[in-house]
């Protein structure tokens, strides 16, 4: 390549998620992922936006509880962004979890006061319990 240099494009962390899922299972899938992270790994891309596709996958396929998992590893990498409390929080409620759902959204909400559409949805739900 000319003699310039280059850098390996990085692992879609969801595909790993994904086929450690399958064979051993979601928790363990997470625990590897862990391992990634405290060893400082750049050749997966974990991002936020890598993880929540993931988990809103899982959220279609009906791996609700799996979702949930991916969801909440995704809160715990990336704690100051609202719209992994969302995803959260759709995950709950697809579960029909109400009420972390919306300890979700409060958190987004938090987050990002300025999110009307949310403080309405929150309200819908709260009055819906």
């Amino acid at each position: 390549m000319e003699d310039k240099p280059y850098t390996l494009p990085k692992i879609n962390g969801s595909y790993f998620l994904y086929e450690k899922s399958q064979t051993l299972g979601m928790d363990s899938a997470i625990a590897l992922y862990r391992v990634l992270q405290k060893n400082a790994d750049d050749s997966y891309d974990f991002s936020e936006g890598i993880l929540n596709s993931y988990g809103y996958f899982l959220l279609r396929s009906n791996q609700t509880d799996d979702a949930i998992k991916a969801f909440k590893l995704n809160v715990e990498a990336y704690p100051n962004s609202p719209n992994v409390f969302d995803s959260l929080g759709d995950g709950y409620l697809k579960a029909g979890d109400k009420i972390h759902a919306i300890a979700c959204y409060e958190k987004e909400s938090a987050l990002d006061p300025s999110n009307e559409d949310l403080k309405n949805r929150i309200k819908t739900l709260k009055a819906g319990q």
